[in-house]
């Protein structure tokens, strides 16, 4: 069977495009997307090209353009082109420039396929690519998904390639002589994709000259072994996994540390909120040790507690919001309704503060709990720590490091979602209410949801 059929046949196997149908091309002007945009061509599909600049070599980036301008023109194929500040991006983000580039490029995809009403786009990831990603994976320390390897489809990402060579399909090119560009930072072993490309994989090449393909059997054992893992891990979702507003909870911590499918689950569940493999397998490691270990991410944060363990979003914390009689809006998007009854009546909910208003001596504020703030529970003789009281309550580090406090200057009048200060609540004597409301969602109600 020839190398078009074997790729005929993969984009079948895996229902990767519809015969004759349009598609979306990655084409950076390098041999894997040349190939790629050409043989789809032959097939008898409909590609359009998608180029992105990215600025970061200089005249290489502007040569790559115009290439691709050039090649696009001469085989009439619809051409897109964008340019990126990936620099600037990546800064503005704080994350690699790589990362950035990646980003800009799958979120532009997207847009395209929208706006040109294309089933999917298709990049050129072939199978060095794939037995590279799987030794960058194995030294990160990745489990079974990022040892099978790159699958064929990825949402509407399909790589029709990956059964393909590096070396088949430079003679393909050759064959044809068909043209294409090469990055000059390739050959830099500097880069740990590089290192592995250059220095690793000839070693093992020299150790066993059919290493590719035995790896790629090795590979595909892998992939049936995470499809099954795969499986026993939505299981034990539908068991133990739990939606919150800010996040999710797996419960029933002790069944856990003793299941096998357990380190998997978490590994999985941690890397979707942009946690790092080694805070999976700490996490793990610490299932039965109880509270305490907390671990952040980019935009999250884990805890473990005695029988569960939470992923919530970060809280967003602010310093002295004023407020005002209405409704005001907080930085963390939660609003405070406050009012002035004309009869003063008491209302016992915890999202409800009734307050003496002759009592209150200067305009409120609002503003995050800091550490060493005090004040004195209604109903208390003594002051308490206001994070020692909200511990006392059940609040997890999470919920206390999302709480509130409304202060009259340096006075705790209302620990937001719970009790009002003493001094401050109502009492028979009093003749003016001032109602604050917490109207939307307080961290702590997760407790009672479920």
């Amino acid at each position: 069977m020839g190398l078009l059929q074997c790729i005929e046949r993969y984009i079948r196997l895996h229902g990767l495009l519809r015969p004759g149908s349009g598609v979306l091309v990655g084409l950076s002007g390098g041999a894997d997307s040349v190939f790629l945009l050409l043989v789809l061509r032959e097939l008898g599909f409909r590609p359009v090209a998608a180029h992105c600049n990215f600025g970061l070599r200089g005249g290489e980036s502007e040569r790559d353009e115009a290439f691709v301008r050039d090649l696009c023109g001469r085989e009439g194929v619809p051409l897109f082109v964008e340019r990126f500040d990936t620099t600037g991006t990546a800064r503005q983000r704080r994350v690699s420039v790589e990362m950035a580039a990646r980003d800009l490029r799958y979120a532009w995809f997207a847009e395209l396929l929208e706006r040109e009403q294309l089933p999917c786009v298709a990049v050129g990831h072939h199978r060095d690519d794939n037995a590279e990603t799987f030794f960058l994976n194995l030294v990160r320390g990745s489990g079974l998904r990022g040892l099978a390897g790159m699958r064929p489809r990825n949402g509407r990402v399909v790589r029709p390639l990956l059964e393909v060579t590096r070396a088949e399909i430079a003679e393909w090119l050759s064959r044809r002589g068909c043209g294409y560009v090469t990055d000059s930072t390739n050959a830099d072993t500097a880069f740990r994709r590089n290192k592995v490309r250059h220095d690793l994989l000839p070693l093992f090449r020299e150790l066993n000259p059919s290493f590719d393909d035995t790896l790629a059997a090795t590979m595909r054992h892998l992939a049936v072994a995470e499809h099954y893992e795969r499986r026993a891990v939505a299981e034990l979702y539908d068991r133990h996994l739990r939606v919150l507003p800010d996040g999710v909870q797996l419960c029933h911590l002790p069944f856990l540390a003793g299941s096998p499918v357990a380190e998997a689950a978490i590994h999985s569940l941690l890397s979707a909120y942009g946690f790092a493999p080694a805070v999976a397998r700490d996490v793990f490691a610490h299932l039965d040790c109880g509270a305490g270990r907390l671990h952040e991410s980019a935009t999250h944060i884990v805890e473990s507690r005695s029988m569960e363990l939470e992923v919530r979003r970060k809280p967003v914390r602010f310093g002295s919001e004023p407020l005002s009689e209405g409704r005001c809006t907080l930085p963390d998007g939660t609003h405070l309704l406050l009012t002035r009854p004309e009869q003063v009546q008491v209302v016992r909910m915890r999202d409800v503060a009734c307050l003496d208003a002759d009592a209150v001596r200067g305009p409120l504020i609002c503003r995050s709990v800091v550490s060493g703030d005090r004040f004195r529970p209604f109903g208390m003789r003594g002051t308490k720590l206001v994070n020692d009281f909200l511990y006392d309550l059940g609040y997890s580090r999470v919920d206390r490091l999302a709480a509130k406090v409304v202060c009259d200057g340096p006075e705790i009048v209302w620990v937001v979602g719970e009790r009002p200060a003493d001094g401050y609540a109502v009492r028979p004597e009093t003749r003016r209410m001032l109602r604050i409301e917490l109207l939307s969602w307080h961290p702590a109600d997760i407790r009672n949801i479920f």
